[in-house]
């Protein structure tokens, strides 16, 4: 490693000798079609985002042994060649364990196998992690910053602390530091000259691979806010690793969908307390875990946690920032966008302070929690002892401070706090008037002792501070603060008392300097000195944006870019449907034309604000039109079952076996298939068929219907089978592996018939047993190989209905079926919008296909029922094709046919919008 390129120390990444706060989002690439990675990234830096964090799926790129695919999806080139034109940092996470509620974690299922133990310091496991590194090292080294490039960081590994926990084996414990260890020297190896990481790998903390953090502090159905049990693993990172700066890599934003499970959302609320807990913690590289949300088209998923039965295709997390169809968050993106110009403004000031515990505390707010201590209760008025989840901590330097509160629990607390002034050098008080009222769940980072330019200083506020800039000679100074908190600043200043510019303020004049109090509504101004102090309320701040020497407040839903040349200003934004557009620019540019789309607009300017502001009238449009093309067509797909079925081309496996060991690695749907001869007709007859515990597998006998489940079990075919040949087959479907995370259960998940087939019953008195050790096995479902799901396929075959609202399937087609339906879909000139295909419901599942590529999966239990539709999938004409797949017969009772049902699915909209270019001209 090139320290002087790249280097580290307590505080943060030092690059060409300068302290860098990298900040920045999760985002799969493999999770995104490629040509919508641009559109993504462009989102990310709009955020104010420098660092953009991936994983590499080892099978993604080398599902079949030996064999890379770096094209098209898969091409990893591209994608950090576009994230350095958007001048991002990279950090990037190859494994060869990533998790991701990827399938098998990021294993290639032809690991499989072989006879090797993962995730730990095997011969021949660690012999094929060399070749991998070797491959991707190929990619990254130019890549590299200490080859000009953007690679910043480099994972070893992730989340080994969590197989050591869950699973209490000793030698995962014991050769956990020799195994990461091997894996850093084959990475330096082959070039990797980059500062390494592992995500929660504590018994590394004395090597030099960074232990980085993660933070959920909500995950459904365990626990919600739960951030104590954090701070404390934090301050055990920081004080262990007093050499290596504090990495949060995985700042939670949600959680991850999974069939049979409500879809989990987390409120803006709680990341936002995560962002100013960590960054008063000292953190100086955080990642958004999910930023960009993506989709995990089949058969990627994985099994889920906690007996879970299968994540599912959405992998929005939850509400991502930048949603899974990438409209940008009202709150969660503004909140990290927001973020992203305070770390920005007043990055110096949080690398020159430290975090003093003890220094701030509550001197009042926990009286009405009384701690039952000895013969009465007493009031504890600074929380302590009462397990209350509110909690100050101060962080300050030569160049002041800030105070991290937090209220997390369901009350509002009236306090006040006692804190450090560095100025003062001695305890003060915040806030000196009213007491501070804290609401359920609400967090905030107030500014102490900021010293500004032109003499002034920000004594303390219960504003937060947003951003500062010099336009036009003169410093701006953007805070915003929440309704229900009143705006109380304490400002020191020269002789030059403050100025009302624009607004109301209550400004009492006092021995440590101008109280200003204002009502946190709007945008309000005043002036002191050479300082502009602009006072906004939360959701005006999320309407700021910045570029240079200007601050754009705007109504538009997003704004691309703002390109400034210093005689116009160009703001590239995106406005919703119907809606009036107000914008205020606070610029040195003194206007004397707007124009929006080239159509001239009427504006105001303000010259002692510097600003100018103006209003689009957007005016509501129809949508793009939507049109089905014609009516639903039908097909079975279970010939396979039949006796005379030609399976001559079958491939023959001898058992026990799996699929992965026989080097069937295709998922999706699996057929077996194999005859046994019977001397008379059974009085009892039973087959059994072993399998694991996780993939769901249908038998038919003699072309018959028999049974449908996933455990393993003996099943009673007596009024199936008769006197001499008869036709065994297997509907399997390879739905997915563990991610190899050990509360899913075994590391390892084979799949298939793994076990010889046993026949066993009774014929004449005579108890007899059949023991099929080879089946026939052909992979994919019949349709798929004849094409049912691709655009031009024949349908002179199928059975047509008329448009219905629901579609039931007669019994002589069986319980796995096709749907196939055309629309039309003319996309509107300077619009955006992104479609979604929505299953209200199907009985039981199904895979969507769209112009023959898979879309999602749908499951009857739920949560998912609409997917989006990447735009780079659609045609003017669009077939969509549905495999739906029935229970076969009630579940329960195991017996009589229930018809696969399906309601006729709906082409829609996530969100629309339009374009626009607003030009500023001087």
């Amino acid at each position: 490693m090139d320290k002087k390129v790249i280097s580290f120390d307590r505080k943060s990444m030092l690059i060409n000798g300068k302290r860098v706060m990298l900040y920045g989002g999760e985002f799969h690439y493999f999770r995104v079609p490629h040509e919508l990675w641009e559109d993504r990234l462009q989102k990310m830096k709009s955020a104010g985002l420098n660092l953009v964090v991936t994983y590499i799926p080892w099978n993604f790129h080398e599902a079949r042994e030996g064999e890379f695919r770096w094209d098209g999806d898969r091409d990893l080139e591209k994608f950090i060649t576009l994230t350095q034109k958007y001048g991002f940092y990279l950090a990037i996470k190859p494994g060869p364990y990533i998790c991701a509620e990827w399938d098998f974690g990021g294993f290639p299922d032809w690991l499989l196998g072989k006879k090797i133990n993962l995730r730990e310091n095997d011969p021949e496991y660690m012999r094929l992690i060399g070749r991998y590194y070797k491959e991707i090292a190929g990619i990254l080294r130019p890549h590299l910053i200490t080859k000009g490039g953007n690679i910043v960081l480099f994972q070893i590994e992730n989340e080994y602390d969590h197989l050591i926990a869950f699973t209490g084996i000793k030698r995962y414990k014991e050769g956990a530091l020799e195994y990461h260890l091997k894996l850093l020297d084959m990475a330096k190896k082959e070039g990797i000259d980059v500062p390494t990481f592992t995500v929660e790998g504590s018994f590394l903390r004395k090597s030099e691979i960074i232990d980085a953090r993660t933070y959920y502090p909500n995950i459904p159905w365990i626990w919600l806010w739960e951030f104590d049990d954090f701070d404390r693993v934090i301050a055990e990172s920081v004080a262990a690793q007093p050499n290596k700066p504090l990495m949060i890599m995985e700042l939670e934003t949600g959680w991850f969908a999974q069939f049979g499970k409500p879809n989990y959302q987390i409120g803006p609320e709680v990341t936002r307390a995560i962002l100013r807990t960590v960054i008063a913690e000292g953190a100086s590289v955080m990642n958004h875990f999910l930023f960009v949300g993506g989709t995990t088209f089949p058969y990627w998923n994985c099994k889920g946690d906690y007996g879970g039965i299968g994540t599912c295709t959405t992998y929005d997390f939850g509400h991502s920032p930048v949603r899974e169809w990438g409209e940008v968050s009202p709150t969660k993106y503004h909140m990290a966008r927001n973020t992203a110009q305070f770390l920005d403004s007043f990055e110096d000031e949080l690398f020159e302070s430290e975090k003093k515990e003890g220094a701030a505390k509550f001197a009042k707010g926990g009286e009405s929690v009384a701690l039952i201590d000895g013969r009465k209760g007493a009031p504890s008025p600074d929380f302590s002892g009462t397990f209350e989840n509110v909690r100050v901590l101060e962080r300050y330097g030569r160049k002041g401070g800030f105070l991290m509160v937090r209220n997390l629990t369901e009350d509002t607390h009236k306090a006040r706090i006692s804190y450090y002034s560095p100025e003062e050098n001695r305890e003060m008080a915040l806030p000196s008037t009213e007491d501070l009222k804290l609401a359920p769940r609400s967090s905030f980072l107030f500014p102490v002792d900021i010293a500004l330019g032109d003499g002034v200083m920000v004594r303390y506020s219960t504003c937060e501070l947003l951003l500062k800039k010099n336009i036009g000679g003169d410093e701006f100074v953007f805070l915003y603060g929440r309704p229900e908190i009143g705006g109380e600043t304490l400002v020191k200043c020269g002789k030059a008392g403050p100025e009302i510019i624009e607004g109301k303020f209550d400004i009492k004049k006092t021995k440590g300097g101008y109280l200003i109090c204002n009502e946190n509504d709007g945008v309000r101004i005043l002036k002191i000195g050479g300082v502009f102090f602009v006072f906004l309320d939360e959701k005006t701040a999320a309407k700021a944006w910045d570029k240079d020497d200007s601050v754009v407040i705007s109504d538009y839903y997003y704004i691309e870019d703002i390109l400034v040349d210093g005689r116009s200003i160009d703001i590239n934004a995106q406005v919703k449907n119907g809606c009036n557009q107000r914008t205020r620019i606070f610029t040195a540019l003194r206007p004397k034309s707007i124009t929006i789309n080239k159509e001239p607009v009427e504006f105001k300017y303000d010259k002692p604000t510097k600003s100018v502001a103006f209003e689009y009238d957007c005016a509501v449009e129809e949508l793009p039109k939507i049109t089905w093309l014609n009516p639903p067509r039908f097909i079975s797909d279970v010939e396979e079952k039949e006796v005379n079925y030609d399976d001559s081309s079958w491939k023959a496996v001898k058992l026990p076996n799996s699929l992965e060991q026989a080097g069937l690695l295709e998922h999706g749907f699996i057929w077996y298939r194999q005859k046994f001869n019977l001397k008379g007709k059974p009085s009892e007859c039973r087959i059994m068929i072993e399998a694991n515990d996780m993939d769901r597998f249908y038998v038919y006998i003699n072309g018959k219907f028999v049974w449908r489940g996933i455990e393993c079990r003996e099943i009673d075919i007596t009024a199936f089978v008769k006197k001499g040949v008869n036709r065994l087959a297997v509907r399997y479907e390879n739905a997915y592996h563990t991610k190899a995370h050990p509360h899913e259960g075994a590391i390892k998940k084979y799949s298939g018939i793994l076990k010889p087939v046993k026949i066993q019953g009774s014929i004449s008195g005579k108890n007899f047993s059949v023991v099929l050790n080879d089946l026939l096995v052909r992979e994919k479902a019949g349709g798929l190989i004849k094409g049912y799901h691709e655009p031009d396929c024949d349908e002179s075959g199928w059975r047509q209905s008329h448009a219905a609202r629901k579609y039931v399937i007669p019994e002589e087609m069986g319980e796995l079926v096709w749907y196939r339906r055309k629309f039309r879909f003319l996309p509107r000139k300077g619009g955006v919008c992104a479609l979604k295909l929505t299953i209200d419901y199907a009985f039981e599942r199904c895979i969507i296909y769209l112009n023959g590529t898979a879309l999602g999966k749908y499951e009857s239990v739920g949560p998912q029922t609409d997917f989006y539709i990447p735009e780079p999938f659609l045609r003017d004409d669009n077939t969509v094709a549905i495999l739906l797949e029935g229970p076969g017969f009630h579940p329960v009772k195991e017996s009589g046919f229930v018809p696969p049902v399906l309601k006729d699915p709906k082409i829609g909209f996530y969100y629309t919008a339009k374009k626009i270019i607003a030009r500023v001209s001087s």
